[in-house]
């Protein structure tokens, strides 16, 4: 993909580093408290890690876990163990769980307590649920003429099967680029709180403002063109606005 995007115009100097991430998932400690919690210390926890050292309470570092959050609950362990305070150096958009319960969904599933580590650790956290992110959709067959004419474009065309199709990661992308200009795409939000797997694991709806967020509506069509726009050369600007 990283090839395919290089061939299709992205410059050399923004192409991403890759590190691997953990194999097996976080196991609850048996005092129950997320803070004894052993961490899967790995290339991607400690890339987290190095990132959050150069962040700033203005220029924090946002994470995308679009999977399970083994490697940013990781690397705030190994923060803790260091004396390092993540605090409004590092945000969380996870990509994951359900309108319900963690447990019910493929990225929450494979690792549930690595989520209560994140949203126990006083960073700010927002969750993108899975019915959600699945709006941002696209089928080729009324909308392929929004794929660009690259080699990116026209793989991802091409394995697109011929029928609607969530698109899921962009919409935490999105999410995070709607925040930071005040674009307005996120249309609901409600406060939560996370439990461990003594409550299965649930999030509960509170009214007092907390630091774990959930989306419950986006503007979807929006999404959906900012991620094609991006594709196409076109994305949206972020350059001077560091202040936000």
């Amino acid at each position: 993909m990283l090839d395919l995007a290089k061939r299709s115009g992205l410059p050399e100097q923004r192409v991403p580093f890759i590190f691997r991430g953990a194999d097996v998932r976080l196991s609850p400690p048996a005092s129950g408290n997320w803070y004894d919690t052993q961490p899967e210390v790995t290339d991607a926890s400690d890339a987290i890690l190095a990132a959050a050292r150069g962040a700033s309470p203005a220029n924090p570092v946002w994470v995308v876990p679009v999977g399970p959050g083994t490697n940013v609950a990781s690397a705030i362990l190994q923060a803790r163990a260091e004396g390092l305070e993540l605090k409004d150096r590092l945000r969380v958009m996870w990509l994951g769980g359900s309108n319900n319960a963690i447990i019910r969904e493929f990225n929450g599933n494979n690792d549930p307590w690595s989520m209560v580590v994140v949203a126990h650790s006083g960073l700010q956290t927002w969750i993108v649920p899975a019915p959600v992110s699945a709006r941002v959709a696209m089928d080729k067959r009324t909308e392929g003429h929004l794929y660009a004419d690259n080699p990116l474009g026209q793989y991802l065309k091409q394995i697109m099967p011929d029928r609607n199709k969530a698109l899921y990661d962009a919409a935490a992308l999105s999410a995070i680029i709607s925040m930071r200009l005040d674009l307005g795409w996120i249309k609901q939000v409600e406060h939560v709180t996370v439990a461990g797997p003594e409550q299965d694991d649930a999030w509960t709806r509170s009214d007092e403002p907390g630091m774990v967020r959930v989306i419950r509506d986006i503007d979807q069509r929006a999404m959906q063109r900012d991620l094609f726009d991006t594709m196409r050369s076109n994305p949206t600007r972020l350059i001077g606005v560091a202040e936000r």
